[in-house]
């Protein structure tokens, strides 16, 4: 196999990862919506399979990594797309929590920004598969929108939902999803300029 077809079947799996990451938030999304089909199971078979692509990843990076001149464009994107898969992989066990909180939270107004929350880092992460496929400045900002927009929705859920540990749960659940996309985000910053510096810094 050439090194060609092997760094596009590496590409393809962090790919996997984050489409499957996304369907388990869209299960939350629909048990949020009361979708009685919808179960925490189906979220937690879809780790699995999260885990068990994870693990192909390491063995194709162990096996590339010798394959690649160190200056190279190929042993960027090697580098990158290991950082981008332990980011999904580390968050892989949020949409447990949310699911949790789908299956136990009564309050309408609180489900109601959970929702909005678990759309918007769907779309994020929609957003930075397809960017991280054909590296887009564009998509960049599009996706930090989307996570800005998520941050207003938590301090509203922060400000007007009654405390509790189900609450809380569900803070930090999506504050280290935010964060684990933005350092996927500088991942793919540095694919298509060689450089880790934070985007918004670049910005001020």
């Amino acid at each position: 196999m050439n090194l060609e077809t092997r760094t596009e079947r590496l590409t393809n799996n962090v790919v996997c990862i984050c489409e499957t990451v996304c369907n388990q938030h869209e299960i939350c999304i629909q048990m949020l919506e009361g979708k009685e089909y919808q179960t925490l199971y189906k979220v937690m078979k879809k780790e699995q399979r999260i885990t068990r692509v994870g693990e192909v990843i390491d063995h194709q990076i162990m096996e590339l990594t010798p394959m690649l001149n160190p200056t190279s464009a190929d042993r960027r994107r090697l580098l990158a797309s290991s950082h981008i898969a332990y980011e999904l992989i580390h968050i892989k066990d949020n949409a447990r929590t949310v699911a949790d909180f789908a299956n136990r939270c009564t309050d309408a107004a609180a489900r109601q920004y959970a929702w909005e929350m678990e759309t918007l880092l769907v779309d994020a992460l929609r957003d930075a598969a397809a960017a991280y496929q054909k590296p887009s400045a564009q998509l960049l900002d599009d996706i930090e929108e989307l996570l800005l927009k998520t941050e207003e929705q938590l301090a509203g859920f922060r400000e007007n939902v009654p405390s509790s540990e189900l609450k809380q749960s569900l803070i930090e659940s999506v504050a280290l999803t935010l964060q684990c996309i933005r350092r996927i985000c500088e991942q793919i910053n540095y694919l298509y300029t060689g450089t880790t510096m934070d985007r918004q810094e670049t910005r001020s």
